[in-house]
């Protein structure tokens, strides 16, 4: 998965050695940063399969209790819908003549067919802007670990409050 910087929600100061008035600094620009509009309207110029990948992706969002697609995040998720419309249709091409190795015509030399470079190029593109959305099974259980960790803390607010723990 992509290193991608942790929310401040997420960091623990002991293993992220961050103190806590570098967390609480960060926090508050989060929160300044963040959004709540989620107008999400596919762009007019996306391609047809771009366009089925960005309805598929805004559904499982919608879908979702904790929405994490907002109206900034809609130029990456153009650019992964992208990707994957050009995958898609590298993919088509290389159904159309699966074969792995050839022979270069010029040099004689046995080379990789290039449908095959493309797609795995594009698909270690794409992971981590999947990742990103928690549109992979790793991306899901990083978001899953943040929610998890907010739950826990606002649990032992009210314990500690109604317990004086």
């Amino acid at each position: 998965m992509a290193n991608v910087a942790k929310p401040a929600s997420g960091l623990d100061n002991k293993k992220q050695k961050k103190s806590t008035k570098t967390i609480a600094t960060r926090k508050k620009v989060e929160a300044k940063l963040a959004t709540n509009s989620r107008k999400l309207i596919c762009p007019d110029g996306l391609t047809d399969i771009a366009k089925q990948e960005w309805a598929r992706i805004v559904a499982v969002d919608n879908a979702r209790e904790e929405h994490i697609i907002y109206d900034s995040d809609m130029a990456l998720l153009q650019v992964l819908c992208e990707m994957w419309a050009i995958w898609v249709t590298v993919q088509r091409e290389w159904a159309n003549s699966p074969i792995f190795l050839g022979v270069d015509k010029v040099t004689g030399e046995v080379v990789q067919n290039p449908y095959v470079a493309e797609m795995r190029r594009l698909s270690k593109e794409m992971k981590p802007l999947y990742a990103a959305f928690a549109l992979t099974p790793q991306g899901r259980a990083q978001f899953g670990v943040e929610i998890a960790k907010n739950e826990t803390k606002k649990k032992d607010y009210i314990r500690s409050y109604l317990f004086h723990k």
